[in-house]
């Protein structure tokens, strides 16, 4: 019989000595069993489990946001919270643009603030306002009081435009091109905004000092456009079609559709660029006109 005394278990950072099983079950990321564990430390534990595989399973078979938001949208709110904590932030954002406004406002009121912030900084400004549009305004407030302060101020400035204008649906960020610089130097501002994951413009805008809008080229134009050439030299007075800030969402999507537009440019009283509306936000306008037509109809039919 030996007479070497049994190993002693040191103790974790937490204060809890583990055994070498223990330690091997935390190190598989499993949470060790403490005696007095109850119920409900036991049903989140089922619930961190569970999330963790409908993780595990979404990131082969939803690799595209609308699919996992639809995927997110069949499971319990304790699952969704439970996923957008674990998703990286820009994925985390990109599955909320897609949710459904109520679904994504459940989520949002029922993650840390702290948490929720993160993901909202991740969004696209116009995403970001519409579902910040929908919260209680002190749960708003307190989000944006999470945020950097530009982000916030950039967001606050959106939530003060008329959500059913083209003020409310534009997305604030984009690259102002310059008119007295070349289509090099124009090109390389493109490469580097999508470098930092802004989103991929449809058109280049150029606008003069006071950044007023003065021309639109496509960026087929631009990338075939003559090295050097100056950009204000081949604007050849365009006529540029843009809406004002105020204008009707419904009728932006009318002139979108009637120019074949994929973005329109939105402007101030002075013709200032302040943002541009794209398809993808006309899509919902389109669809929920579609929608309430329907139900329209539905009803005219049954009273008939």
């Amino acid at each position: 019989m030996s007479d070497a005394a049994p190993e002693e278990k040191k103790a974790a950072p937490d204060g809890i000595a583990r055994s070498p099983e223990e330690k091997g079950r935390k190190k598989n990321g499993e949470t060790p069993g403490r005696k007095g564990d109850g119920p409900a430390d036991n049903a989140r534990q089922r619930t961190l489990s569970q999330c963790i595989e409908y993780l595990e399973d979404g990131e082969s078979e939803y690799s595209h946001p609308a699919d996992m938001a639809e995927h997110l949208e069949n499971l319990s709110l304790k699952e969704q919270v439970c996923l957008f904590r674990h998703l990286p932030a820009d994925e985390a954002a990109e599955a909320l643009a897609e949710l459904d406004e109520e679904v994504a406002v459940d989520v949002l009121e029922n993650l840390d603030p702290d948490e929720a912030a993160q993901i909202i900084a991740e969004m696209s400004p116009d995403d970001a306002a519409d579902v910040l549009d929908e919260l209680e305004e002190g749960h708003r407030d307190v989000l944006l009081s999470n945020l950097d302060r530009d982000d916030a101020e950039e967001l606050r400035n959106l939530l003060a435009f008329d959500p059913d204008t083209a003020g409310g649906i534009m997305n604030t960020e984009i690259i102002l091109l310059e008119q007295d610089i070349t289509v090099d130097e124009a090109i390389s501002l493109i490469r580097r905004g999508m470098e930092e994951d802004m989103e991929i413009p449809y058109y280049a805008y150029v606008v003069d000092e006071d950044d007023k809008l003065v021309g639109v080229f496509s960026l087929r134009d631009l990338m075939l456009s003559k090295p050097g050439t100056i950009l204000r030299d081949s604007l050849h007075d365009q006529d540029v079609i843009a809406v004002r800030y105020d204008t009707p969402s419904e009728e932006v999507a009318r002139r979108m559709s009637h120019y074949n537009f994929m973005a329109m440019p939105v402007v101030d009283y002075e013709g200032r660029l302040l943002g541009v509306a794209t398809y993808d936000d006309i899509l919902d306008i389109m669809q929920d006109e579609a929608s309430a037509t329907c139900s329209v109809m539905a009803g005219v039919r049954r009273s008939g």
